[in-house]
């Protein structure tokens, strides 16, 4: 396949039809220009220009490539300018990918946050909600540059970790624990639990609770995210332990909280390291990353 450089040793020999002057517009060598047209000429398989006498000319083969090499470096060129373009710009698209957990408080304060500098309101953001597995999936394709989540993963994920979250015990609101101002997880052991999938972040943290604290819960049903886990709580198919969403209101169950200890899980800010990030998605992840070192 020709080269770039090749194409503009054709089109300034096409122009000039002069080896000195065209090497000298270029700023190389004659050798190097009659080298980069001969290579050129075994590409095509034909013969770009010829001799009449001491002067250069294109050969019928020459003049149909012509106006394709023009187009090629034209287009080069404004790809080239393209992306310069995007480089000294304070302008563009982030997709941000993230748990629905953190969509109520910490998703609107970052993006509120970065787009309050001046330079940075001129910043488009694409949302996409999804469960940890989905969001992943999109962040090794490509397809999102970003993503928060609850548990990081291996290369090329990288991670960052941002903030606990506390989770809390939620119970049908006629469960003796309703009232309660705060139980442990040695109170929990004969109940029977709504989980999330084996998968999920949240699951993969609560397993680990439970190992740590040696109990081996009951689980009733595994469902695919926190809604879900509500929904199911709400017609007392048992007991779930998860983040506080604002969803929760609207069903008939109650927040207890949790001591001795306290369960948490860790949110973090996953990206993919195999894939270039833009400026702006550079500028954005360092913001979202200096916010966590202030709290």
């Amino acid at each position: 396949m020709f080269t770039l450089q090749q194409l503009k040793c054709f089109c300034a020999l096409a122009r000039e039809l002069h080896y000195t002057r065209a090497a000298e517009s270029l700023h190389i060598t004659q050798p190097t220009l009659s080298y980069a047209i001969g290579e050129l000429q075994k590409e095509v398989g034909a013969p770009l220009f010829k001799k009449e006498g001491n002067q250069t000319e294109l050969t019928e083969y020459g003049i149909a490539f012509l106006p394709h090499a023009e187009r090629t470096l034209a287009a080069a060129h404004d790809g080239k300018r393209k992306i310069e373009d995007m480089l000294e710009s304070d302008s563009g698209n982030i997709s941000l990918g993230y748990i629905y957990s953190v969509s109520f408080n910490f998703l609107p304060a970052i993006v509120s946050r970065f787009q309050e500098e001046e330079r940075n309101r001129n910043v488009s953001f694409h949302f996409y909600q999804g469960i940890k597995d989905q969001l992943l999936t999109k962040l090794r394709e490509g397809t999102i540059d970003l993503v928060i989540a609850s548990a990081p993963d291996a290369k090329p994920i990288r991670s960052a970790r941002l903030f606990r979250q506390e989770l809390f015990l939620v119970v049908p609101k006629d469960h003796p624990l309703a009232k309660e101002t705060s139980v442990s997880l040695a109170d929990l052991k004969k109940e029977k639990f709504i989980f999330d999938k084996p998968t999920s972040g949240l699951r993969i943290a609560l397993d680990k609770i439970f190992d740590d604290t040696g109990i081996k819960p009951e689980i009733a049903y595994e469902v695919e995210e926190c809604n879900a886990m509500v929904a199911f709580v709400s017609t007392r198919q048992g007991v779930a332990v998860m983040p506080k969403i604002p969803l929760m209101k609207t069903y008939d169950v109650e927040l207890v909280r949790i001591s001795n200890p306290t369960p948490f899980r860790y949110i973090n800010l996953l990206w993919n390291e195999d894939m270039p990030m833009s400026p702006i998605v550079e500028r954005f992840k360092e913001n979202i990353l200096s916010l966590e070192k202030t709290n």
